[in-house]
């Protein structure tokens, strides 16, 4: 098991210490340190953009595997006053972060995840030789495609052109704009684990951000980040959320082909936490207890974590 944390956890404004929005790739290493993620999911910013296109062309490449574990498609779209955020803070829009994705990828000198829109990359235009393209089954994902079962959405991500998928513990659960749901997490679960499609997963908690969307669901995601961020793993694992990340470690069957530096076959998961105004003090020691319990869970069914030496 190794566990990553997103970029987008982290919050816009320079705070003192810690990294923000704005931060390059040696400003992101203290946060892996302090939270003991191995490294970082990123969405394309200029800063990091830049950096690594500064370093590539020294051959200073190191400290981008070190800190860059994989790629993720933007969402901001330049609306509302997320957009207006991002734009300040220098997060790519969300049709040219598809580009940047490819450019970071290549960096590295080997595949790494890279996740996508289909809605917004029918071409799976981030599927290169430096990545494995994969996307998050959602309710809109269903519902574009047309899809009811596991075996249509593997068929039709493929014919898209992407290699997989990235289930996400959230959007598993979470209606689509139209009110519909996917499908239920007893039906195609443990099941999408299985596929041998699975290229890492999402950990998604506290996703506040979801309240217009799905109520219900976004009150029952405080109570499982309030689970994970307690003492142990105890209270995390009688949550759904706990329950889920059980059934992904134990039928997790790993894509043939995919390489990790370590040379076992890895389960990935990349934490995603929205960066809460009221929880700007306490955010990275949470990150580390949750993290804390993930490595718990993972022990208790004989999984193995990797985390940040």
């Amino acid at each position: 098991m190794e566990f990553a944390v997103s970029n987008m956890d982290l919050y816009p404004i320079d705070i003192p210490g810690r990294p923000s929005w704005g931060a390059n790739l040696e400003q992101l290493v203290p946060y892996l340190e302090r939270t003991g993620c191995a490294n970082f999911e990123i969405h394309p910013t200029r800063a990091i953009v830049h950096d690594i296109a500064r370093r590539e062309a020294s051959g200073d490449t190191d400290i981008i595997r070190a800190v860059v574990g994989s790629v993720h498609q933007t969402f901001n779209e330049g609306t509302g006053p997320f957009g207006k955020i991002a734009d300040w803070r220098g997060i790519e829009r969300c049709r040219d972060s598809a580009v940047s994705m490819r450019g970071i990828a290549r960096a590295i000198g080997g595949r790494i995840p890279a996740v996508g829109y289909p809605e917004h990359l029918r071409d799976g235009s981030i599927a290169t030789e430096d990545t494995y393209g994969i996307v998050q089954p959602k309710a809109n994902v269903y519902d574009m495609l047309r899809l009811s079962s596991n075996t249509d959405l593997l068929d039709a991500v493929s014919l898209l052109g992407f290699i997989g998928i990235c289930p996400d513990t959230v959007h598993a659960r979470c209606k689509g704009e139209n009110g519909t749901r996917p499908p239920a997490v007893a039906e195609v679960w443990a099941d999408q684990f299985a596929s041998g499609c699975v290229y890492q997963m999402h950990v998604s908690a506290d996703r506040v951000d979801l309240k217009r969307l799905d109520p219900e669901l976004a009150e029952r995601s405080v109570e499982e980040f309030e689970a994970f961020v307690s003492a142990g793993a105890k209270r995390a694992l009688n949550t759904e959320l706990g329950e889920m990340i059980i059934a992904a470690i134990e039928n997790y069957v790993p894509p043939a082909g995919l390489a990790h530096p370590s040379g076992r076959p890895v389960l990935r998961q990349v934490l995603e936490v929205p960066p809460r105004i009221g929880a700007i003090r306490r955010r990275p020691a949470q990150h580390a207890r949750f993290v804390k319990s993930l490595a718990e869970i993972a022990r208790s069914v004989g999984a193995t974590p990797l985390l940040r030496s």
